[in-house]
C-alpha cells in the first residue's frame, strides 16, 4: 500500500511537470523573435526588411525618403541606386554620422547582400529612428531584378 501511494505521487508530479513543459512550449512557439520575423515595431518605430518590389514602391511613393547605401566607397564606385547617400557601416565613425541624421525621416537602407544593411538598420533602431526599411538581398537582389543602377 505504501509503495502504491509513492508511485501515485511520482506519477502526479511527472504529469504536472509535463503539463508545465507543454504550456511553456506553446508560449514559446507563439512569439517570434525579431531575427526570424524581420520586422520590429516598437511604439512608433518601424525597422523592417523588405523585398526589392516593396523597396522600389517606397522609392516611388515616399518623396522625402533618404536612400542610404552602407557599403564601402569602393563598392559604391561600381554602381549605386540613384539618389543614395553613402555612409559606410564598417567605418569607425558610422554611429557618429548616423546620429546627425533626422530620426523622423524614412530611410531605405541597402548594402551589397543585405547583411550590413540589417546591421545598420538595427543600429538606427537603437538610436530611435522612426522608419527604417532594409533591402532584402541588397544591391545583388536589386541587380537581379534588372532595376536601374547609377555609375559614378
Amino acid at each position: 500500500m505504501q509503495r502504491l501511494g509513492a508511485n501515485n505521487s511520482i506519477t502526479f508530479a511527472m504529469r504536472k511537470f509535463q503539463f508545465i513543459l507543454i504550456v511553456v512550449a506553446f508560449a514559446a512557439c507563439g512569439k517570434k523573435s525579431d531575427s526570424t520575423q524581420n520586422e520590429t515595431r516598437t511604439g512608433s518605430i518601424i525597422s523592417e526588411t523588405i523585398t526589392t518590389g516593396e523597396f522600389q514602391k517606397l522609392l516611388e511613393t515616399t518623396p522625402n525618403a533618404v536612400i542610404l547605401d552602407v557599403r564601402t566607397p569602393e563598392e559604391v564606385g561600381g554602381g549605386y541606386i540613384d539618389g543614395a547617400m553613402n555612409i559606410d557601416v564598417r567605418a569607425s565613425d558610422f554611429e557618429t554620422r548616423i546620429q546627425t541624421l533626422d530620426r523622423n525621416s524614412t530611410y531605405l537602407v541597402y548594402c551589397g547582400s543585405g547583411i550590413r544593411s540589417r546591421k545598420a538598420a538595427d543600429m538606427m533602431k537603437k538610436y530611435n529612428f522612426v522608419k527604417v526599411y532594409d533591402l532584402d538581398g541588397g544591391l545583388a537582389a536589386w541587380n537581379a531584378q534588372g532595376l536601374p543602377v547609377q555609375k559614378p
